[in-house]
């Protein structure tokens, strides 16, 4: 904390990291479930999108707030 400090701690910043961690991490997961249940992109868009958009918003809340 000493070298970066809270230079960090911005909501923007915990909005980024919550977005990556939807997309490498919930987007594949849904994606293979859809898959072999034989849906649609469409279907895997909305589901992905909700997840990256919710981890988006809440890795914002976390970081401002700490």
């Amino acid at each position: 904390m000493d070298l970066v400090g809270t230079g960090h701690r911005t909501f923007g910043h915990g909005v980024l990291h919550g977005v990556i961690g939807g997309l490498f991490t919930v987007m594949p997961i849904i994606a293979t479930g859809a898959m072999f249940e034989r849906k649609g992109f469409k279907y895997i868009a909305i589901n992905a999108g909700y997840w990256i958009i919710c981890l988006g918003i809440m890795g914002g809340i976390v970081s401002a707030w700490m």
